[in-house]
């Protein structure tokens, strides 16, 4: 994951509410699983089995987040459990056709935890954050992220 990846992620969890953050770590999730099969495709280990493990942290933070007095918690702690063993199981045999199945699993719970999301309307669980905006700048021959909060935006002098 690169640096300007990173530090979207970052805004967005500064600005998310319980339910958005169940979303991003999904993201995360998924996208580094995608660096890792890219990394062993080009025949890099190393790199496969540092975004397995990265991957892995997520899913057990997942695990972690259930509120276990619900019984859907019971099913998902069981499919984090699998996923969890797969990735282990991947790291060790660098046999991906179990780690692409569990992809397309965690795909198929963001779908339906985006859309629980979606109709969420608590407030962010971060409090006293700067709101942040993000875009793209470009010149000929570069393209730049540029970030600024609002406190940034009323930095100067008047007129």
């Amino acid at each position: 994951m690169t640096k300007s990846e990173i530090n979207a992620y970052a805004m967005r969890v500064s600005q998310a509410s319980k339910s958005e953050l169940i979303v991003i770590m999904y993201e995360v999730t998924m996208k580094y699983i995608d660096d890792g099969l890219t990394a062993l495709s080009a025949g890099n280990t190393d790199e496969f089995r540092l975004n397995i493990k990265r991957a892995k942290a997520f899913v057990n933070e997942l695990a972690s987040a259930l509120d276990l007095k619900y019984p859907i918690s019971g099913n998902l702690l069981a499919l984090y459990t699998y996923m969890n063993n797969v990735m282990v199981k991947a790291d060790i045999t660098l046999k991906t056709d179990d780690l692409v199945r569990v992809r397309g699993m965690l795909d198929r719970l963001y779908g339906a935890f985006l859309e629980v999301s979606r109709q969420d309307n608590t407030e962010p669980l971060m409090r006293n954050v700067q709101q942040v905006y993000s875009g793209l700048t470009y010149s000929r021959n570069s393209l730049n992220d540029s970030y600024a909060s609002v406190a940034d935006l009323k930095r100067g002098y008047r007129a």
